[in-house]
């Protein structure tokens, strides 16, 4: 693992509420968020990624419970995670991110483009 890869990790910026917990684990890559939301808070939660170095292949996004926020990615490497109406304050919420994984077919087909050469 080179030293930026190793020092890359996923973190929120911003969390509209009281943060349980925040964990990056940087040999899966994934990445935990627990908070307990404030609904008085109207800036949204912001979460950073390195796409390039921890999510090549695009992630997973898993919020729980899974109606309490929307997301988007408002640029490169960023997600906003904003509260919606019927999430009430108070509320633990769980935001999880995993690299998406390969399935066989492209882990068969990345490998043998390598062997071949196209």
């Amino acid at each position: 693992m080179n030293k930026v890869k190793a020092l890359s990790r996923s973190y929120a910026q911003a969390i509209a509420g009281q943060p349980i917990l925040m964990y990056f684990e940087p040999i899966s890559c994934n990445f935990v968020l627990y908070f307990t939301v404030n609904t008085n808070i109207q800036q949204p939660t912001i979460i950073y990624i390195n796409e390039d170095l921890n999510y090549p292949n695009g992630n997973v996004i898993k919020v729980s419970p899974a109606d309490s926020l929307t997301w988007t990615s408002t640029s490169r490497n960023y997600y906003e995670f904003s509260i919606t109406a019927s999430t009430k304050n108070g509320t633990t919420i769980n935001i999880q991110i995993t690299p998406k994984t390969l399935n066989w077919f492209n882990r068969a087909w990345n490998w043998l483009k390598k062997k071949i050469s196209f």
